[in-house]
């Protein structure tokens, strides 16, 4: 080999361990394994090189915010739910001073690097950002899987020199190390002469192809906290980022209208759902926290809340998989209806969510879930169900004579009352709903038939006690409800009839009773004809009083010449005659009903309707 070649050779040589040793120098020592001071120096590379924020991106240049993270040679365990993963985590109050930290936000994940800065991929209209920690919405910090910390030692990030000591890096302390003495800012960071490289070899760090910063880099060397510009969208505002922000509210399903640039009043109702469920304060202007929330990886989707009424293609599914659960008996469809609300107000309290019947995104989270639970009253029979087992049920009531009338598929009042007269013949528990075991007997052979029985007392059930209650409430005798419960009130107000009437007070009613009940029900309402006629008569009369009045001061001579003249008055005169005639037919007949019925009643209700004799006398 010539000289020429081999002097060729060695030129190479001194070049190629020259270029590490100038151009490609490292902020920080390299080592095999993902640390802590690596992962700080990687965003802040990401933000010096003004990567560009993806959507899903999560390798160099193009990243999201957890594609930050990720890009670092595959840290975190997994792509989403980075916190989830972690060894240890805690909340923002309690950060400590280790670099190289997650930071975790509602939706959103940034690292921190130090000195009380954090570096974040925040969205598309800001890409990466270099800010205090004390300036976004963090609310925990979270270690890396994957990341090693440092313990104890020097570190070098970013051109900076820190000390580790138990785990985090001293700040605002003069320390005696290996013989010299070594100042620490507020911030952490080495205030003088850095320790010789041979110091920093006790502490390991990680390098890849993204994380060397070059001290020769045409890039900026020194970070400029950078604070976004402040936005604030509302009514009436027009611009591209009106457009932008639509287009996301329509990927989450908050806004279905024409994308343009204009914002308007329905723009703004489309944001406060989306305040609301991001929970925010809904005001329907898109301020920097609502963008944040809004083009956030784990932006919360619409989910709207259904109620009796609602007709929706997901009220289909949800019917479906709570009749899988045995909470719905009819047939699935896209109404909510009672007999819905009813299912999920039970689902609700088997999944112990507040018991609202109304179906929200948490509800219909866990109704959907693996391990939702199965209705511990599955096949229970009760008020407001509706389905083909429903009529089978009542078809049922109405063999053993429970029921009585047109039978349909709806569990109403009448079928709870039915079912409570069947509970308490059976000696069960007049509940008015019915267990499985309940449902399996009545469908029985052995099931016990409506009892005969001659009269209605205390402790009896169905709709004629519920009969017997509103003739006594027309009566004013009975005030409570209609509850179709022979009770205590009902009992008194029976005595209290009997006792008017000069029967027996046994509080029982029996035939006789309740037909001296419908006959003082019928006297009331002749009574109240006859004052209807009465009051008809004194109109009428009243009338061609004052026709004769008029009449009377006509001229003479008019009077006679006009045939006619009188006809008036005659006619309004044979109305009253046929009117009193009528009347006092109408008052005749009553009479001679009352008085063969029933004297005693007769003269007490004519004693106290007195304003008709006071009536006839005019």
């Amino acid at each position: 080999m010539s000289r020429k070649v081999r002097g060729l050779l060695a030129l190479i040589m001194v070049l190629t361990l020259l270029i590490p040793a100038g151009l490609g120098k490292m902020d920080s020592a390299i080592a095999a394994s993902s640390t802590g001071p690596g992962m700080a120096a990687h965003a802040l590379t990401a933000y010096y090189q003004n990567w560009k924020y993806v959507y899903g991106g999560s390798s160099a240049g193009a990243v999201d915010c957890s594609g930050l993270i990720y890009s670092y040679n595959h840290v975190g365990g997994q792509r989403t739910n980075l916190m989830g993963a972690s060894p240890e985590k805690g909340s923002i109050g309690t950060l400590p001073r280790i670099h190289g930290l997650g930071l975790y936000a509602p939706g959103h994940v940034g690292v921190y690097v130090g000195g009380g800065m954090a570096v974040d991929a925040r969205n598309s209209r800001y890409g990466v950002m270099y800010q205090s920690v004390g300036s976004y919405r963090w609310t925990n910090w979270f270690k890396i899987a994957g990341v090693q910390y440092p313990e104890n030692g020097f570190v070098k990030i970013d051109g900076k020199t820190y000390y580790y000591e138990g785990g985090q890096y001293v700040v605002s302390v003069t320390k005696n190390i290996g013989g010299a003495d070594y100042t620490f800012g507020a911030d952490g960071a080495l205030q003088g002469n850095p320790p010789p490289e041979s110091a920093y070899q006790d502490v390991q760090y990680s390098s890849s192809g993204s994380v060397s910063i070059s001290s020769g880099s045409s890039v900026k060397s020194t970070p400029k906290v950078e604070e976004p510009k402040k936005v604030e969208l509302k009514v009436g505002t027009t611009s591209d980022e009106v457009k932008k922000m639509k287009e996301r509210l329509t990927e989450l399903g908050y806004y279905d209208a024409e994308i343009t640039t204009y914002f308007g009043e329905y723009t703004g109702e489309c944001l406060k759902l989306f305040q609301e469920a991001a929970g925010l304060e809904a005001t329907g202007i898109a301020d920097q926290a609502t963008l944040d929330a809004l083009y956030a990886e784990d932006a919360p989707k619409y989910e709207p809340v259904f109620e009796v009424g609602a007709v929706d293609p997901e009220i289909l599914t949800m019917e479906t998989r709570l009749k899988e659960l045995s909470y719905f008996y009819d047939e699935p469809s896209d109404t909510y209806e009672d007999d819905t609300k009813l299912a999920v107000s039970d689902f609700q309290a088997a999944a112990g969510l507040e018991v609202t019947g109304s179906s929200d995104g948490d509800m219909r989270e866990a109704l959907y879930a693996e391990d939702a639970p199965v209705n511990p009253e599955a096949g229970t029979m009760k008020l407001g169900i509706k389905g083909s087992c429903v009529q089978d049920l009542k078809n049922r009531l109405v063999e053993l004579r429970y029921l009585f009338g047109e039978v349909n598929n709806v569990f109403d009042e009448e079928t709870e009352i039915a079912v409570k007269a069947y509970q308490t013949a059976s000696g069960l528990e007049a509940t008015g709903k019915l267990s499985k075991e309940e449902v399996e007997g009545l469908f029985a052979d052995t099931a016990v038939k409506a009892p005969e029985f001659d009269c209605l007392q205390l402790g009896y059930v169905g709709s004629d006690v519920k009969d017997l209650q509103e003739k006594l409430s027309t009566l004013e005798y009975y005030e409570g409800e209609t509850s179709a419960v022979f009770d205590e009130a009902t009992e008194t107000a029976v005595i209290s009839f009997q006792t008017d009437v000069g029967k027996e007070p046994t509080g029982k009613a029996t035939p006789d009773v309740i037909s001296a009940i419908d006959s003082k029900i019928e006297i009331n309402n002749r009574l109240e004809d006859t004052m209807k006629t009465v009051e008809k008569i004194q109109q009428l009369s009243y009338a061609n009083t004052q026709v004769e009045d008029n009449n009377a001061s006509r001229n003479y001579a008019v009077a006679h010449a006009a045939d006619g003249s009188n006809e008036t008055g005659n006619n309004h005169g044979n109305d009253i005659v046929w009117l009193m005639i009528v009347g006092f037919s109408v008052t005749g007949g009553t009479v001679v009903l009352f008085l063969v019925k029933r004297k005693p009643v007769f003269l007490k209700e004519w004693a106290r309707k007195s304003k008709v004799l006071k009536a006839l006398r005019k």
